[in-house]
């Protein structure tokens, strides 16, 4: 009997070992199969950029030009609106009366709300740069001051080093409490330069993003135009007077209220409205480019990607080398028709003066024939009358072949300066 029992328990024994390995596979099969479903879960493929993705502002429906005098205008000009922005005080750490007077208060400032208002909560970084350009400018007045005293002990002390044996008591007195005094002011200005360059450093700090942000509350409230609450319709400029006059009223009045309940309450004005109108929109950009930077630019570029300022540019350029290449040629062309009146002046000057040297050479031969023509007195000095008239003749023929010549080379220089001319006309003409 204890044989069987011993093979009963062993079967038994194998049976619950086969049972739990195939639990353990049936549970690490699923476990598997789950985690295989959470990756492909996060590993989404979806192309988002096929999404039709809009522009916050195009939710806000800010008129163009829509942030001015300290409220912000919507849908048309029939709806504007106003912010508070608020500081209160460390409620908790009041007594109690205080914290009731403040609730009390608080009652009577909801009790004045009779449309809907909005009370909305951001952070931003602390911005100090200003406050860190006072403190500069300051240690820089203080170091100049500075800077003169000690000049003026160390003209004292090489004076008194050339001088000290002349001088009577009474000017060594009073040269000793000037030193005295003037030692006074140089530790008087160490302590607060240390001073100014501490504070500076602590500013640098809260500045640089190591503290946390600056917590902004604001209250914001509007005044809708409705057609049915006047007698006649009013125009554009009506409707924003009359909105500047309801914000206006109704910001006095919630300002006055949240002041009885300890909340320091002020109007944001339009450079307010501007920024918070990038934080909300641009949050990244706003961090990075603060408003004074583009105070008198379009807030709504904050970053601009285009090359339409290179291409301004190149464009500017290229009409300033143009209008420079036209200016150039101009005044070529100008000095070109200058030198080609000179040359054409010039050139007549020569023909009139070929012209008068023909004419005179031709009155000489005219003269010439006319004395062979002339009678001799002598008739036994024919001979010699003869070969002197030959003579002359020959002499005349001669001259008068030297004279063509010479007009002959001088119409040949003319014509030469003519084609010269000319063509350097041509040649300015192309």
């Amino acid at each position: 009997m204890s044989y069987i029992f011993q093979q009963l328990n062993n079967i038994m024994t194998g049976i619950l070992i086969v049972i739990t390995v195939f639990a353990a596979l049936f549970f690490l099969i699923i476990y598997r199969s789950r985690k295989k479903k959470r990756v492909s879960f996060d590993e989404d493929d979806t192309d988002y950029a096929e999404f039709d993705r809009k522009n916050v502002k195009d939710y806000i429906k800010i008129d163009e030009d829509g942030i001015k005098d300290d409220m912000i205008s919507l849908e048309n000009g029939k709806r504007f609106v106003g912010v508070l922005r608020c500081s209160g005080f460390e409620f908790y750490d009041e007594d109690y009366a205080v914290q009731a007077a403040t609730c009390q208060s608080y009652y009577g400032f909801v009790s004045t709300i009779n449309k809907p208002i909005s009370y909305r909560q951001y952070s931003k970084p602390v911005d100090l740069e200003n406050t860190i350009k006072i403190y500069q400018d300051v240690y820089q007045n203080v170091l100049a001051e500075y800077m003169a005293v000690r000049d003026e002990l160390k003209d004292i002390a090489s004076h008194l080093k050339e001088t000290l044996k002349d001088l009577s008591d009474e000017d060594k007195g009073i040269y000793e409490k000037r030193i005295r005094e003037l030692e006074r002011q140089i530790e008087a200005y160490k302590f607060r330069l240390f001073h100014i360059k501490d504070e500076i450093r602590v500013v640098n700090k809260y500045s640089s993003g190591a503290v946390l942000p600056d917590p902004v509350e604001t209250y914001v409230f509007e005044w809708q135009y409705d057609p049915m609450d006047f007698s006649t319709d009013l125009t554009q400029e009506e409707i924003y007077a009359r909105a500047k006059q309801e914000l206006n009223a109704k910001a006095s009045s919630m300002i006055h209220a949240l002041s009885n309940s300890h909340v320091k309450a002020v109007r944001c004005k339009t450079d307010e409205l501007i920024e918070m109108f990038r934080f909300y929109s641009s949050p990244v950009s706003a961090s990075r480019f603060k408003l004074k930077d583009i105070k008198n630019s379009s807030f709504f570029d904050d970053i601009n990607t285009s090359n339409s300022l290179h291409d301004l540019q190149k464009q500017v350029v290229d009409q300033v080398a143009l209008n420079s290449q036209m200016e150039y040629m101009k005044d070529i062309h100008e000095n070109a028709q200058e030198a080609a009146k000179r040359a054409l002046d010039s050139l007549q000057e020569v023909y009139r003066k070929a012209e008068e040297e023909e004419n005179r050479l031709r009155q000489e031969r005219e003269n010439g024939n006319d004395s062979e023509v002339k009678s001799h007195p002598v008739k036994n000095n024919v001979g010699e009358q003869e070969k002197s008239t030959d003579s002359e003749d020959s002499n005349s023929y001669v001259t008068g072949e030297s004279e063509t010549e010479k007009l002959n080379n001088n119409s040949d220089i003319a014509n030469m300066i003519k084609d010269s001319v000319s063509g350097q006309l041509l040649i300015e003409d192309e």
